[in-house]
């Protein structure tokens, strides 16, 4: 029995097709055995009594459309049902997909992930693999590529690179199997090494007025690090802020726009500091920030700037986010607004820096006490 059939219903002089979707059978109470239906119009038309040889050519090829989509949903279903892959799909070439793919892709960020990891699926065999040569073997090399591939400054990519990359190779080799181009996800048997997270460094208030007052030739990387301390925004999101996002309500300045990752809409209030770095207003649609670019090159300007400003320790835009989140949760203990400004999908997330927080008080006690200790031997 099909899993589609076509029907007609008429109304007036009209008749509608639609599609009878059988769904299996149910009993009732009674035990009683009964077919489980859905009906679907398709938006198409027949004349219920044609009277001219206009209406008769349309009702013709109305029903040639009509039985054209009936017979596609029954192949889906069959090829579904039955495990049946798509031959002359798998033939295409697999970055053709993957370009595809990416395309409809929302977040940006998540967009240049998938555009560096279409430069190691080029190195590693090229560009002219079909979808049909992605199998396992493909797939366990691909990761020992990974695993060895110097990145650009010359050192192994990162646990967490490695993690990623091959996360998302395996997310489109996943769509690939649910459009049923390929059977199985030939990564299934591929165990993905951990991504292995460095402590959340953060900076101080102190250590934060130690940059306040340390010049840096790049003064938009100056303002968009002490921007993100104070506000706890991402680089997508701080490159692409304008002045119209700064309204005031009851005297207070805040932000107002759309995290780019998540989409969600974001208020925060900004602090007298943060007015500062953002300097003097100007046009609506002028960028807070001007001319900013983000990577391995600026990365290692900022740590530079940090160790003559006399820190101790690396600063990455990372740190930035932390140190907000860090004073935020110190100050205020309101994990809600703080997981909404960050942008984190889980509370659980954000409630990692109650762990910083705690640390921070602990330490602060003991300095407090060995000070004590100390000065009771003089």
């Amino acid at each position: 029995m099909s899993k589609y059939n076509l029907r007609i219903q008429y109304k007036g002089d009209k008749g509608y097709y639609f599609i009878d979707h059988f769904n299996g059978y149910s009993f009732d109470d009674n035990g009683k055995r009964k077919a489980n239906r859905k009906r679907e119009s398709i938006q198409i038309t027949l004349h219920k009594n044609p009277k001219t040889p206009l209406e008769k050519e349309e009702n013709k090829r109305n029903k040639q459309l009509a039985e054209r989509i009936v017979s596609e949903r029954n192949f889906e279903y069959l090829n579904r049902s039955h495990n049946m892959v798509n031959d002359e799909r798998k033939q295409g070439l697999f970055l053709s997909y993957f370009d595809k793919y990416v395309e409809n892709k929302k977040s940006i960020s998540d967009t240049q992930v998938y555009q560096s990891l279409r430069k190691h699926i080029t190195s590693f065999r090229g560009n002219q693999m079909r979808i049909q040569d992605i199998d396992y073997a493909y797939c366990r090399d691909f990761l020992t590529y990974l695993q060895n591939v110097p990145s650009r400054w010359g050192t192994p990519l990162s646990s967490s690179s490695l993690n990623s990359y091959y996360k998302k190779f395996r997310l489109v080799l996943k769509e690939i199997v649910r459009e049923r181009i390929l059977l199985v996800n030939p990564t299934n048997e591929i165990k993905i090494p951990e991504a292995i997270h460095k402590e959340r460094g953060y900076l101080t208030k102190e250590e934060v007025k130690m940059l306040v007052n340390e010049p840096f030739e790049k003064n938009n990387l100056k303002q968009f690090f002490l921007l993100s301390c104070f506000t706890g925004l991402r680089h997508s999101d701080i490159k692409r802020l304008t002045w119209k996002d700064v309204i005031i309500e009851n005297d207070r300045h805040f932000l107002k726009s759309i995290i780019q990752k998540t989409k969600k809409p974001f208020k925060i209030p900004l602090s007298s500091d943060a007015l500062k770095i953002m300097g003097e207003r100007k046009g609506d649609d002028d960028r807070i920030v001007t001319g900013l670019v983000y990577g391995g090159y600026q990365n290692n300007l900022m740590k530079q700037w940090g160790y003559k400003a006399g820190l101790k320790k690396d600063i990455t835009p990372h740190t930035a986010r932390h140190t907000f989140a860090t004073l935020f949760a110190s100050q205020t203990k309101d994990w809600k607004s703080l997981q909404h400004i960050m942008g984190h999908k889980d509370i659980r997330t954000t409630q990692i820096y109650a762990k910083l927080v705690e640390t921070d008080v602990q330490e602060s006690m003991e300095d407090r006490k060995s000070t004590r200790l100390n000065s009771s031997h003089h």
